[in-house]
């Protein structure tokens, strides 16, 4: 019985990893100015996919001008729960006095200290792409069903 060829991880092995995953979906992505990220977007919600040795990120922040300072308490109640009842991406809420916003955020990390085959890495990225799009929906669906609705308009 032959074994699926497994990867160590390694900074550029793992980005490189991420590239080929979303290039054999044709799935868009863009470079940013660090070698340890990317940026992507699905169904309207954009994520930055980082590399913080030796794990690899995935990353949503969003703010909502609706969703002011004072509401924060409601948000971090929102995550809480959110936590609570599902194990994947972990939610957190975020307050910026400065702009009077509360943020939430979303993260699904992979950790890097094991190998995966190609199969396990894409079966990976699959369920964080998917589990921070779910987790940012539920809580705009929730939050502020507004703003989802002009996140799911067709672009002009």
């Amino acid at each position: 019985m032959t074994h699926p060829e497994t990867h160590p991880p390694t900074r550029k092995n793992d980005l490189d990893r991420v590239r080929e995953f979303f290039r054999a979906n044709h799935y868009q992505f863009n470079e940013t100015d660090s070698e340890y990220s990317l940026i992507t977007a699905f169904s309207g919600i954009t994520f930055e996919i980082r590399y913080t040795e030796p794990n690899i990120a995935l990353v949503s922040t969003v703010a909502v001008d609706a969703i002011t300072g004072d509401r924060f308490e409601n948000v971090l109640e929102w995550v809480e729960r959110y936590n609570n009842a599902h194990a994947f991406p972990s939610t957190v809420a975020l307050k910026d006095d400065k702009r009077d916003l509360t943020a939430f955020g979303a993260t699904y990390v992979l950790p890097g200290l094991w190998q995966y085959t190609d199969e396990q890495f894409a079966d990976w990225m699959g369920s964080g792409i998917h589990g921070i799009v779910d987790a940012v929906t539920t809580y705009l669906e929730e939050s502020s069903p507004e703003a989802l609705a002009q996140l799911r308009q067709p672009a002009p």
